[in-house]
């Protein structure tokens, strides 16, 4: 994607304004330098880039003096040496107190530069870490083809059966696929086979069969309800399809999972994580599902604080979204190891026809291929209905009039809880017509729902420990002021009172969607092309429908949102596998 022509934000120019006090009494920073570090400030914390390129100094800079600076080789002279450390090498100590970090042609934010190389380093050496916990590297031999496939009740295809095998012989895997891909599939595959073979083992071992297995599987997901639906899809997973005792098959259904925060203890107070490379958190095995949502700063957190020897299996989709934040690490790590032996992908969808409708949309959207994604979206495909994007507001309201057929009268908790989850309205933007604020206005009048009444849903947005609520989680409310959220196969009430910030859940925006799937969804674009709107948003809206997407757009902002590929600037891809 083209970069825009941003002017730094109020933050980015105070922090250039900062940077330059720091210079040496009596020696002069220009003005351009200011420019230039305001505008890194604005790409990494604004616009979520890791770094600026120098080379792309021409998408932001208008002024051809400007541009004719050599800024590889000006930030490398000592006029500069008060805020940027040069990283040709491991820069001295004294170096990293520096708010700049020059690396090859790349200027980054010191915490960044740190964070990426530190990242970079334990994705690097993980692999050839040995392997001394209670999950032994496997063999390929021992987990052949018919090995993995009598573990499930499911056929698994080849792509599917080399995930199995690369997670349980790679010390480090990453599994990337569309939604459809079986990942859940195969994490259920991969627990039975490593909680299995320490239960053969074990029971060897003694002369009971009931001992349990000693394994440490933690299961982790970024964001709470990712997380609660993680939980929800493994246990169907495991009762339905394992081919496994019930020993173990009960074993498995027990396994907890939690957020990345939780596991790795976040401490508000103090603003960190209590499990730290000083203080790692004990596992065997670690699972971590939608990566893609991870960013630069969760991710190297994560991974200093699992234990060296512990099995690590990443998880998600290369091509939806990058993290809201800072980075795009998944999609990086998967393109730096595409051909190594540690990154299996998944290409077939088992949701999703790839000659028709849904599947067949977001290939196109994937190639890039604004013609094609129209055509298709318009060909009248019954799991695929198209309309313009709204102008107004009174013709947006007209319009989500229909969404009564989806949300009606519903019975017990569950029989609602399952109803609202059948369909949802996705979002691009939060203001403005066709935005989550519109629309989560709108429908309690065109539903009759009062605010707070039975059958108002609620989303979390914002971390709440004590209670633990976490941002993403969704509630519904009953008569009386209950709110209630699913857990563990129960609800879990609270007053309106207790809750931490929160918003009407009707509409989202695909951002708060991701890590989720409804029945059907509509998708709304504004009426036109805005930065936000690119391929990886639209392959994600689209790809949160199971059965049917409706989207209204106009065929010109559609087109362009097919086109504009999302660029996170990074160094990550590049330092994997060389020494960094």
């Amino acid at each position: 994607m083209t970069h825009q022509r941003p002017t730094p934000s109020p933050f980015a120019r105070h922090f250039a304004a900062v940077v330059a006090r720091l210079a040496p009494v009596g020696a002069s920073v220009g003005e351009e330098f200011q420019r230039l570090v305001a505008l890194v400030a604005r790409a990494t914390c604004d616009d979520n880039h890791v770094c600026l390129p120098l080379n792309k100094l021409k998408n932001f800079f208008t002024d051809d003096a400007l541009l004719a600076v050599d800024w590889s080789r000006r930030l490398r002279e000592d006029d500069y040496a008060f805020a940027v450390a040069v990283a040709e090498a491991a820069p001295p100590r004294n170096d990293l107190c520096k708010p700049l970090v020059l690396d090859g042609d790349r200027l980054y934010l010191q915490r960044y530069w740190l964070l990426e190389r530190q990242l970079a380093e334990r994705l690097n050496y993980r692999p050839a870490q040995p392997d001394a916990s209670a999950v032994s590297a496997a063999s390929a031999a021992t987990w052949d083809a018919a090995a993995i496939r009598a573990l499930t009740k499911l056929p698994l295809d080849d792509e599917q059966v080399v995930a199995v095998r690369r997670a349980l012989t790679e010390p480090f895997c990453v599994i990337t696929g569309a939604p459809g891909a079986g990942k859940t599939t195969i994490i259920g595959v991969v627990l039975a086979a490593l909680v299995g073979e320490q239960w053969a083992v074990n029971s060897k071992q003694t002369t009971t069969n009931h001992q349990l297995p000693t394994i440490n599987c933690r299961l982790v997901a970024p964001t709470g309800k990712a997380q609660a639906r993680m939980q929800e899809a493994l246990k169907d997973e495991i009762r339905q399809n394992l081919n496994v005792g019930d020993a173990v098959k009960n074993f498995l259904t027990n396994l907890e999972t939690a957020t990345i925060h939780r596991l790795l203890k976040y401490q508000p107070s103090r603003r960190a994580f209590a499990h730290t490379a000083e203080n790692p958190f004990a596992a065997d095995c670690l699972i971590v599902d939608e990566c893609s949502m991870v960013d630069l700063p969760l991710m190297a957190s994560l991974l200093a604080a699992t234990p060296p020897a512990c099995r690590v299996v990443l998880l998600g989709d290369r091509d939806q979204l990058a993290a809201v934040e800072t980075g795009a690490v998944f999609a990086d790590i998967c393109a730096a190891w595409q051909n190594s032996p540690r990154v299996a992908r998944l290409e077939k969808s088992h949701r999703f026809d790839g000659a028709r409708g849904i599947g067949k949309l977001k290939d196109a959207v994937n190639r890039g291929d604004g013609d094609a994604a129209w055509q298709i979206l318009t060909s009248g495909d019954a799991t695929l209905s198209s309309a313009p994007a709204p102008k107004t507001v009174g013709e947006l309201e007209r319009r989500l009039g229909r969404a009564g057929d989806y949300w009606g009268e519903s019975g017990d908790l569950a029989d609602a809880f399952a109803q609202f989850d059948r369909f949802r309205i996705l979002c691009a933007t939060h203001g403005g017509v066709g935005g989550v604020e519109t629309v989560n206005r709108l429908l309690p009048k065109i539903l009759g729902v009062k605010k707070y009444g039975r059958g108002y849903p609620v989303l979390i947005t914002e971390n709440d420990y004590r209670r633990r609520l976490f941002n993403g989680d969704t509630g519904l409310c009953e008569d009386g002021g209950g709110v209630y959220f699913p857990a563990a196969e129960k609800f879990r009430r609270f007053s309106v009172a207790e809750l931490p910030a929160h918003t009407a859940a009707w509409a989202l925006t695909t951002h708060q969607a991701q890590g989720s799937g409804f029945d059907e969804v509509w998708l709304i674009l504004p009426a036109r092309s805005l930065p936000l709107l690119t391929r990886e948003w639209l392959y994600t809206g689209l790809t949160r429908a199971k059965k049917r997407c409706v989207i209204w757009a106009d065929e010109a902002v559609f087109k362009a949102a097919v086109a504009a590929a999302t660029a996170r600037d990074s160094g990550l891809a590049e330092r994997l596998g060389r020494k960094v």
